[in-house]
């Protein structure tokens, strides 16, 4: 365009912000700005690959390409999207060629979600992590360590490991606090590359590791806990940036911090476990909210509290591991249910730290 500056006008779509470059507002009443809860975000990554030229700065930048198996743009029965559409110059039918509407509203974009028919989201595997950094991954998620599932060494004795899916693309990562630096195994490969890996000097000696994502952008950032306050990376450069990052006080000193999306709506919440009770930040506030918070009393006092979607339902799910014994609250109540929650007899030692991803 000439004399006038190309902008967007988007409508009646999930966005990942409602301002736009240089400010444009998106937010015209049609538009939500959330985590669509697609089935598989699709990812290609970028490559940078500097040329000197007599200037000493030119840089081509090129991309991966996308194909066919990168991703899954159907949406889960957890997606904004499901019922918020408009039926004004909406289509018969939907990419899959399913008649639309199917529920109580259109679904906005190609997708109409037909429950039953979408992919559930990915379940969380078990591990452990044991002295000298080694990591132990159940791959197959059978419970036992058999031919397939993964070890390897990343960290060392004394370190605090964590896991996080680092770059977006759905699988968890290993990493370890160690002290107050953080190292980040981003390529997956089970050993730290410098200049590859990420390494970050966030929080204190002593602080207890916390992961999730903050903002529900995809990517899964660093935070600690320390004494009841929360400190969150939220936009995930591994620095604390006063006015830019964020801090609350939730739980108390001796208490141990978890996390998770406890309401399948796309960003990681808090909670603590103290003794054998739960208590979760259902709306994501930062604050304990009597008759809108989760309290559960699961476990005993001395098990190690872990959580994950045990299930594939898209929530969060409490769980502890008790000696090498997992107990799993698979259907989401936040009590022990004998037949109907699960049991993995022995996975790791009693003197492993438990860990949970979607390996």
């Amino acid at each position: 365009m000439t004399g006038a500056t190309p902008a967007l006008n988007p409508d009646d779509c999930i966005l990942s912000s409602l301002t736009g470059p240089g400010g444009a507002n998106y937010n015209d009443g049609t538009n939500i700005a959330a985590n669509p809860a697609f089935v598989l975000s699709y990812l290609n990554n970028l490559r940078i690959a500097t040329i000197v030229d007599e200037g000493g700065n030119n840089i081509n930048v090129l991309f991966t390409p996308l194909n066919s198996d990168a991703g899954d743009y159907h949406i889960r029965a957890i997606s904004p999207a499901v019922n918020q559409g408009s039926a004004t110059g909406a289509p018969a039918t939907d990419y899959d060629n399913e008649a639309r509407p199917s529920g109580a509203g259109f679904d906005i974009g190609a997708d109409e979600m037909y429950a039953g028919t979408v992919p559930p989201s990915p379940m969380n595997g078990i591990g452990v992590f044991r002295a000298a950094g080694e990591w132990y991954l159940d791959m197959n998620q059978n419970g036992t360590w058999d031919a397939g599932d993964r070890t390897f060494v990343f960290g060392t004795t004394g370190d605090r490991p964590v896991t996080g899916d680092w770059i977006g693309d759905g699988t968890s990562r290993a990493g370890v606090l160690h002290g107050n630096t953080w190292y980040l195994d981003t390529n997956n490969n089970g050993v730290f590359d410098p200049g590859v890996d990420a390494t970050y000097q966030f929080g204190n000696a002593g602080d207890s590791p916390v992961i999730g994502d903050w903002t529900g952008t995809g990517t899964d950032k660093i935070g600690v806990f320390r004494s009841g306050t929360w400190y969150f990376d939220v936009n995930g450069n591994g620095v604390w940036d006063n006015g830019i990052d964020t801090s609350t006080s939730f739980g108390i000193a001796t208490d141990i911090p978890v996390t998770g999306d406890w309401t399948g709506s796309g960003a990681t919440k808090i909670g603590v476990v103290r003794g054998n009770t739960w208590f979760l930040d259902m709306n994501g506030n930062g604050t304990w909210d009597t008759g809108v918070d989760a309290t559960y009393s699961f476990g005993i006092s001395g098990d190690k509290p872990v959580s994950g979607d045990w299930n594939g339902s898209g929530t969060t799910k409490v769980g502890v591991v008790r000696g090498s014994t997992w107990l799993l609250d698979l259907n989401g109540n936040g009590t022990w249910d004998q037949g109907t929650d699960g049991i993995v007899p022995e996975f790791g030692i009693s003197s492993d730290v438990p860990v949970t991803g979607n390996w």
